[in-house]
């Protein structure tokens, strides 16, 4: 990755922490992950009791402005840690009700996917509030199509 790069995202931590009221958190930017899933660029495993996370980067040299916003990025990755305690608390629930119906992957899938999509809302609400412009990425109105659900 190159330095002009990552010096881009350790600025846009450094400006959306405070506005997030993420200072009591412990955040390391981890660089060129390897490990992460192909269809991710961004993820940020977190110790929640602890006030920890980590934000994981793979994002190539080649990577452009126009089709990823690294700053847009950052944010994403910094609200999954604002609404973490309600996918905990959706996670607990599930698992208590797992010895009655087995937890598949669909539903995993379903909450994985309200994650997201409410991450990406409260990223692009933010945004617009304090850089005082629209969000308009095409990755994100991707991200935030609803799928159709057969038989609705």
């Amino acid at each position: 990755m190159r330095e002009d790069t990552k010096r881009q995202v350790l600025d846009a931590v450094a400006k959306w922490r405070p506005r997030l009221r993420l200072m009591d958190w412990s955040i390391v930017v981890r660089f060129d992950r390897k490990d992460l899933d192909e269809d991710f660029r961004m993820g940020i495993p977190m110790q929640y009791p602890y006030r920890r996370a980590f934000l994981d980067l793979a994002i190539d040299a080649g990577t452009t402005e126009n089709t990823f916003s690294l700053e847009k990025g950052v944010l994403h990755e910094l609200c999954h840690i604002i609404c973490e305690p309600q996918m905990d608390a959706v996670n607990k629930a599930l698992n208590d009700f797992k010895p009655a119906y087995d937890v598949n992957r669909l539903t995993q899938t379903w909450v994985r996917d309200a994650n997201e999509f409410t991450t990406e809302w409260v990223a692009r609400l933010l945004w617009e509030a304090y850089e005082q412009t629209p969000w308009d990425s095409a990755a994100s109105e991707a991200a935030l199509a609803v799928p159709e659900t057969k038989g609705a």
